[in-house]
């Protein structure tokens, strides 16, 4: 019940909250569920549209580390890694998506601008 009252909290807060509330609560959230890839990748869409592309990036590399197959979250690691100027881990990033998920345009598209 804990875990769907923390969940609750970061959705309500989720648009108006500063920044570093709203990860706070995601992080409760996401401890009271760890297996869950939900928290992390809203946590980092969050973090993205805050600018806060470090905190994005281990975001995404949580919901890649427990949901492999996730395309959306390979590609999202590869465009905060490429932001933060790793491009080495953004190439691998963007492959990873595009072999996830290779009928999405992003990834395709992300793999011929990264080969």
């Amino acid at each position: 019940m804990a875990d769907a009252w923390a969940a609750r909290a970061a959705w309500q807060e989720l648009s108006s909250a500063p920044i570093q509330r709203t990860i706070a609560l995601w992080q409760r959230a996401e401890r009271s569920d760890p297996w869950n890839s939900r928290f992390p990748l809203e946590q980092g869409e969050r973090c993205l549209r805050a600018a806060q592309v470090p905190q994005a990036a281990a975001a995404y590399q949580r919901v890649v580390a427990r949901s492999p197959w996730l395309g959306f979250a390979w590609f999202r690691l590869g465009q905060t890694r490429s932001h933060l100027g790793d491009a080495a881990g953004a190439d691998e990033a963007f492959r990873q998506a595009k072999r996830r998920d290779p009928n999405l345009a992003y990834a395709l598209r992300a793999a011929k601008e990264n080969p």
